[in-house]
C-alpha cells in the first residue's frame, strides 16, 4: 500500500466537465466540508480530474488507480495554518467493490471507525470508502487528528451509505498478517512491485477477476497470499494449471476451491506455506 504525501505541486487544469450532475454533487460535497474551528483554512479552487488528465494528478500511480473502474476524482485543498495543506480527494469508482479496492490500496495507517472501513495515521492521513467512493485526506506536514478528522467526517456525512466488501476479501486468514496489510485488486499492475504474477497477464487477470494479495509474518519468514476469483470454475482451472507450470519465483504451492485459485509466494517453509493456502481455501 502507498499513499501520498507530496502535496506542495501545483495542479494542472482540470478536464471540460462531461458529467455535470456527478461533478456537482462531489463539487457540493466539497463545499460542505467543516473546517477545523480551532484553526483557519481558507478554500482553494477545486480540480476535477477523469481518466484523459488523471497522469497530471497522479503521475505514474495513474494506471493502478485506473484499474480500479475509476471514474473521477474531485480534488479540494485548503491553506492553514503554519504552512499546513490540506488535500480532500473523493474518487468515484465504478461500483463499491472497487471503492474497497481502492481503499485497500490507498489508505495506510491503523483502523480508525469512519465510514465502511477507514484508516489514519493520525499525522498525515486518513481514508475511508463508503458506497462507490473512496476519499484520501492527506496533510503536507504533520496535522493533528482532529483537522484530518473533521474533513473526513464531514464528507462521510454527505456520501451515500452502502456497499459490501467482495467475499474472496473474507478468505484471506487474519492471523499472522503482516503490517503491509491486504490489498484487494482486478489487474497485476495493482500489485506487480510486490510480487511477481508472470508478464503478458499470464493468468488472465482482468476487470471479471477479484483478486487479494495478503502479506504475512511466518515466524519471521515472509509469505505472499494471493487469491483469484474467475468468472467461473473452467476459468480457475485453467489459470491454476498455468500458474502451475510457469516456474515463477517464490511460488511454494499452489491450490483451487471452486472459482478462487490460491498461491503462496515468499520465503516461508512448505509447512507453514500449505497451513496458510488450507485456511484460506477451506
Amino acid at each position: 500500500m502507498f499513499n501520498r504525501n507530496n502535496l506542495t505541486a501545483s495542479f494542472s487544469p482540470a478536464a471540460p466537465w462531461t458529467r455535470l450532475a456527478a461533478l456537482l454533487i462531489l463539487v457540493a460535497l466539497l463545499a460542505g466540508c467543516a473546517a477545523d474551528p480551532k484553526a483557519v483554512f481558507t478554500p482553494m479552487p477545486s480540480r476535477t480530474y477523469d481518466k484523459s488528465n488523471l497522469a497530471s494528478l497522479l503521475g505514474d500511480q495513474a494506471p493502478v488507480i485506473l484499474s480500479y473502474g475509476f471514474e473521477q476524482v474531485e480534488v479540494q485543498q485548503y491553506e492553514g495554518p503554519k504552512n499546513l495543506l490540506l488535500s480532500i480527494e473523493i474518487f468515484k469508482l465504478s461500483d463499491a467493490a472497487n471503492a474497497y479496492g481502492l481503499w485497500t490500496r490507498l489508505c495506510d495507517g491503523q483502523p480508525f471507525k469512519i465510514g465502511n472501513d477507514g484508516c489514519s495515521d493520525g499525522l498525515r492521513q486518513m481514508g475511508f470508502w463508503q458506497d462507490r467512493y473512496m476519499v484520501n485526506v492527506l496533510a503536507s506536514t504533520i496535522a493533528t487528528p482532529e483537522q484530518l478528522e473533521s474533513y473526513a467526517q464531514s464528507i462521510a456525512s454527505k456520501l451515500p451509505k452502502g456497499g459490501v466488501k467482495p467475499a474472496v476479501a473474507g478468505m484471506a486468514p487474519s492471523k499472522n498478517l503482516a503490517k503491509g496489510g491486504l490489498v484487494y485488486f482486478h489487474e497485476q499492475v495493482a500489485v506487480e512491485k510486490v510480487v511477481s504474477l508472470g508478464a503478458n497477464n499470464l493468468l488472465g487477470l482482468s476487470d471479471q477477476t477479484g483478486c487479494v494479495l495478503a502479506q504475512y509474518d511466518l515466524d519471521g519468514a515472509k509469505a505472499e497470499l494471493v487469491l483469484i476469483e474467475y468468472p467461473d470454475e473452467s476459468a480457475a482451472a485453467s489459470g491454476l494449471k498455468t500458474l502451475q507450470n510457469a516456474g515463477l519465483p517464490e511460488l511454494l504451492i499452489a491450490g483451487i476451491k471452486g472459482k478462487v485459485v490460491g498461491a503462496v509466494f515468499g520465503t516461508a517453509n512448505a509447512e507453514a506455506a500449505s497451513q496458510l493456502l488450507a485456511e484460506a481455501l477451506k
